[in-house]
């Protein structure tokens, strides 16, 4: 079946995107949960997984408006979201390692005070 897509244009339905098209001769569509026949003329959309589905002319006009496709470059400068999900994350590790710190160094102390260490050095030498 060949495709002919309807103008390069996205269009938002609620919150998703999906690009239209409409087919240029009598054909099936592979939806993800069927077979369907399409006809000549009649729309369907692709959203961007590449699920298929079928559109009414009607519903499309009532529903969907045309968005652009805008290409935002990435910045290394963080959106105010992402700097505080960051600085938490890196405080809780700082915490974290703190913790483990004092543990390890509380735990050797003791050995060393119960001379376990100093026992264990002098059976190996």
């Amino acid at each position: 079946m060949r495709l002919k897509e309807v103008r390069n244009i996205l269009y938002a339905h609620k919150k998703f995107l999906v690009s239209v098209n409409r087919a240029e001769e009598d054909g099936v569509l592979l939806t993800q949960f069927s077979e369907l026949p399409i006809k000549k003329g009649e729309l369907f959309a692709v959203d961007r997984l590449g699920n298929t589905f079928p559109l009414a002319d009607k519903y499309f006009k009532d529903n969907y408006v045309p968005v652009e496709r805008v290409n935002q470059k990435r910045t290394k400068q963080l959106s105010p979201f992402e700097e505080q999900y960051y600085k938490t994350a890196y405080e809780e590790m700082a915490k974290l390692n703190s913790e483990e710190d004092s543990t390890y160094i509380e735990g050797t102390k003791e050995k060393l005070q119960s001379n376990e260490v100093l026992n264990l050095i002098n059976k190996i030498y």
